[in-house]
């Protein structure tokens, strides 16, 4: 019997430490459940008439009075605290997608005008990534994207990859901030230059859309939040032969 009640002391005392560590703990993210993400910044072109970064002319800033603008609204689907997917819209300008020639100069006159180009995209995107309070992360999927000018009529398609940052902010909210391409096929689809083999302009048989935006996520529910244990209220003697 002596042995019988050391052992539930031993036991009781296992539990007093391990069981606060585990209650206690609780999801950062809420899971299975949805969510809305809109999100703004800034865009760029990677293709024929436009290849920054690799030339880092960046001519995409110089354009008179024009911004580069990024924006998108998301809806999405939680699984659980890493991994999530959404269906979303982008639109994005770039100012210079249609310019030929030698690169813009700094301070044209007259000043470079933006071609009025504006893009439009529908994402399907898987992301996975961390579950601490600020998680990195990784988006793949693909895109359909069309051109909004009349110069391009055939949409372009493409797979579609991103890196991330996930920031908590509380129970059903964080903030976003993300990279994501689209590669887009055929290669005109994009900016209307059909890549000649061997050519000395071509860029390579397709264009890449990217954009830098802060997103704001909204998720439908709350995370669970588990009880807190402050004490426990129990017998501090044990009789034999009680259980």
């Amino acid at each position: 019997m002596a042995r019988y009640v050391r052992t539930n002391l031993l036991l009781s005392l296992f539990a007093l430490v391990i069981v606060p560590g585990v209650v206690q703990a609780q999801n950062l993210r809420p899971e299975k459940t949805m969510y809305i993400k809109p999100r703004v910044g800034v865009g760029w072109y990677l293709g024929d008439t436009e290849k920054s970064p690799f030339n880092f002319n960046f001519d995409n800033w110089k354009v008179d009075g024009k911004f580069p603008w990024a924006a998108g609204l998301e809806l999405g689907y939680q699984f659980n605290q890493s991994t999530s997917f959404s269906i979303g819209y982008q639109g994005a300008n770039y100012p210079l997608v249609f310019h030929y020639g030698d690169d813009v100069p700094e301070n044209a006159n007259p000043p470079v005008e933006d071609d009025g180009t504006v893009y439009s995209s529908v994402q399907a995107l898987l992301r996975f990534g961390g579950t601490g309070r600020v998680a990195p992360f990784i988006a793949l999927g693909g895109n359909v994207t069309f051109g909004q000018d009349g110069r391009i009529d055939d949409p372009g398609f493409g797979p579609s990859a991103g890196l991330g940052l996930d920031v908590v902010l509380s129970t059903r909210s964080s903030l976003v901030l993300e990279w994501l391409g689209n590669m887009t096929f055929p290669d005109k689809a994009f900016d209307g230059y059909d890549d000649s083999p061997g050519t000395t302009e071509s860029f390579a048989p397709f264009d890449v859309a990217s954009a830098i935006t802060l997103g704001f996520k909204y998720n439908f529910k709350s995370a669970f939040t588990a009880v807190e244990v402050l004490g426990l209220d129990c017998p501090t003697t044990l009789v034999a032969g009680r259980p």
